[in-house]
């Protein structure tokens, strides 16, 4: 016999020390966790990938730690032809970006807005959104807003948003439909009179609340209705690009990008003391 135990990458217990007899293969253990599996699923020993078909290698070893990476969670199941092309189209299938070992691919979308203007002064405003949804079943989002204006005077003053939310998904009976769960939310807002750009960030991220009943969720990163995500609609919207529509003095573009914000004066300690994941830095700052 041997003593089998496995967690997810979030940490969850899946199966909690449990005695199988030997020979035993990864299908078996994969057979026995809870919630629904696909083919595609992986087991994981030492950050190494199982042979799923293969006798697991026991050594002597009295019990053996494993974990379990869902490689599907509905990200990609059962979607209709016009959804699948509609993320084509976006390009939003892509490999799975650093920091997250073992995924094979992911959904991956961002936009940027900008708007140019004139007159008693010069300034605009931009923001830059990014949704990515792992094969795991999880979504990271985040936002960056920023709005300067320059006065005929020489006066100027910046105002700048950052903003990260982290969570869950599962798939729902309508396939392209996912309802979403937020678990970690966070934002760091900053105002400069230091031109050009934020400056020197005096501010410091702050939590923010969740309270799903009461429509209190980060839906300025990511559109949802009563928590669910539709995939294609979200595809349609941030597909939407304008190449310069306004007036001389007040320009307007709007553009699908690769390009994501990177977010100021985080690290693992500050992610932690704000409830979300550390695992997650190199995702909301890039790499160096």
């Amino acid at each position: 016999m041997v003593v089998i135990s496995v967690t997810s990458l979030a940490g969850e217990t899946l199966l909690e020390a449990i005695e199988l007899p030997e020979p035993v293969t990864g299908k078996q253990i994969i057979e026995k966790l809870p919630g629904p599996t696909t083919r595609f699923d992986k087991l994981l020993r030492d950050s190494e990938s199982l042979d799923l078909s293969a006798e697991l290698h026991v050594d002597g070893e009295a019990s053996i730690s494993l974990m379990f990476v869902r490689v599907d969670a509905g990200l990609l199941a059962g979607l209709a032809d016009d959804t699948i092309e509609a993320l084509t189209s976006f390009g939003a299938i892509q490999d799975a970006p650093p920091g997250f070992p073992h995924m094979t691919c992911c959904l991956s979308l961002a936009k940027e807005d900008k708007e140019r203007f004139s007159g008693g002064g010069f300034g605009g405003t931009e923001s830059t959104r990014h949704v990515l949804l792992l094969p795991d079943g999880r979504i990271l989002a985040k936002y960056h807003y920023e709005s300067d204006y320059m006065e005929k005077s020489g006066d100027y003053n910046c105002s700048c948003c950052w903003e990260i939310a982290e969570g869950i998904f599962a798939p729902t009976d309508e396939p392209g439909c996912l309802c979403i769960t937020w678990t970690g939310w966070a934002e760091l807002r900053h105002r400069s009179e230091e031109p050009f750009g934020p400056g020197t960030i005096t501010g410091n991220w702050e939590q923010k609340l969740i309270d799903a009943e009461h429509r209190r969720v980060p839906s300025t990163l990511v559109p949802t209705d009563q928590g669910i995500l539709n995939l294609q609609k979200l595809c349609r919207a941030w597909a939407e690009e304008d190449a310069g529509s306004g007036v001389a003095c007040a320009r307007r573009t709007c553009a699908r990008t690769k390009a994501s914000p990177k977010m100021p004066k985080l690290d693992a300690g500050s992610l932690g003391s704000l409830g979300m994941h550390p695992d997650h830095l190199i995702h909301w700052v890039g790499e160096s």
